[in-house]
């Protein structure tokens, strides 16, 4: 028997299939399972899952840091769900993650062939986009 090595192709596979199992198991308690992220070598894959639920009001954590931290990236509390254009598709703010210094502007890509994907931005960026500045 040959040994089973790792690539981008069946580790991104593996981690399908392994947030498809964890989020059937914990829906029924609010949670959303996501990739966080991961390192592979030949016989070796570390995965990332983030596991987040939202406030009583259905907040994440990231919007209610964008309504807490906007005015400090430059933006509007109320920018939370304001969609643009950047590169032909259409993206949705859905919060500010502050660990992420360079891109610390979440989104969701509402067009294009990321559809449905998270996207982050930086502040800047975001602040010309929504301006119809970019």
């Amino acid at each position: 028997m040959s040994a089973f090595v790792f690539s981008k192709n069946n580790a991104d596979a593996i981690s399908e299939v392994a947030i498809r199992l964890v989020s059937a198991h914990l829906k029924d308690l609010g949670i959303t399972v996501e990739t966080a992220g991961g390192t592979y070598q030949d016989h070796e894959f570390t995965m990332k899952l983030r596991l987040s639920s939202t406030d009583s009001a259905g907040n994440s954590q990231a919007a209610l840091a964008f309504k807490k931290h906007a005015a400090a990236y430059g933006l509007a509390a109320d920018h939370l769900g304001t969609m643009f254009t950047h590169k032909g598709n259409r993206y949705q703010i859905t919060g500010l993650v502050t660990r992420k210094r360079k891109y610390p502007i979440e989104t969701i890509c509402l067009r294009g062939p990321n559809a449905g994907e998270p996207w982050f931005f930086t502040a800047e960026l975001v602040k010309r986009l929504v301006a119809g500045v970019a």
